[in-house]
């Protein structure tokens, strides 16, 4: 695959799309062969203060593998190579992922399937009907839309940690983001979820037909920080 540092994407789903999920193909790679290089950096306090913490660094490769349509949405695999270091326990990917597009959103982080099977858990397909699972990205993307699940004072007992629901809002967008490939737009979102008001924030920047350019997560009790940079983005050759 030749590599095109940061070239256009006009992002189209292989499979015949629901309602609403071509909006979420046009913000949103999701073709087969679509891989991204992300740079990682974690700084943690282990008792020596926040001005002497722990760092770990490492990269990720991650692209895109299988594209299938669900009663639920579209199940997009992708696989994750980390390389150039190692991550902490607590940080390290599984190394077969997925995105679900459902209607105009798409969930990125904890989606819980069977690789195998290409299906998604019965629990996650649970919590998504429920409404206690929250997408990650909700399309179109402008100054003020929020969305996401409450996330509850008392989480559930039978909901998986991984799942807690998020709410999210679209805080700025910056015209010219100097850390965006090309210097391209990018939308900031913030997490304006209990959990974040709680001692966690939680900032993304995200490139139309690009995703994720970077994040940053601070835990501000005992310090901690994850940093995510995107390096490049291969486009599948169409």
């Amino acid at each position: 695959m030749a590599r095109l540092l940061f070239g256009p994407l006009f992002a189209v789903l292989c499979t015949a799309p629901l309602p609403g999920q071509d909006i979420a193909a046009v913000w949103f790679p999701t073709h087969k062969g679509d891989s991204w290089i992300y740079q990682h950096e974690t700084r943690n306090d282990i008792g020596q203060g926040a001005a002497h913490p722990q760092v770990h660094r490492w990269k990720t490769e991650e692209t895109l593998f299988s594209s299938v349509a669900l009663p639920e949405g579209t199940l997009i695999g992708k696989r994750i190579r980390v390389f150039d270091g190692t991550p902490p326990a607590q940080y390290a990917p599984r190394a077969a992922d997925a995105y679900l597009l459902h209607n105009d959103c798409i969930y990125t982080n904890n989606v819980d399937w069977f690789p195998l099977r290409h299906q998604l858990a019965p629990e996650f397909s649970k919590l998504l009907s429920d409404g206690t699972v929250s997408p990650d990205f909700c399309f179109p993307l402008e100054v003020g839309k929020t969305w996401g699940a409450p996330h509850p004072a008392q989480p559930p007992a039978t909901e998986a940690p991984s799942t807690g629901a998020k709410q999210w809002q679209v805080a700025a967008i910056e015209d010219h983001d100097r850390s965006a490939p090309g210097h391209r737009r990018t939308f900031h979102i913030t997490s304006i979820s209990s959990a974040s008001r709680s001692g966690t924030t939680v900032d993304i920047w995200f490139a139309q037909g690009f995703g994720v350019v970077r994040e940053l997560r601070v835990q501000h009790g005992t310090y901690g920080e994850e940093r995510i940079t995107l390096l490049s983005f291969d486009p599948a050759l169409r």
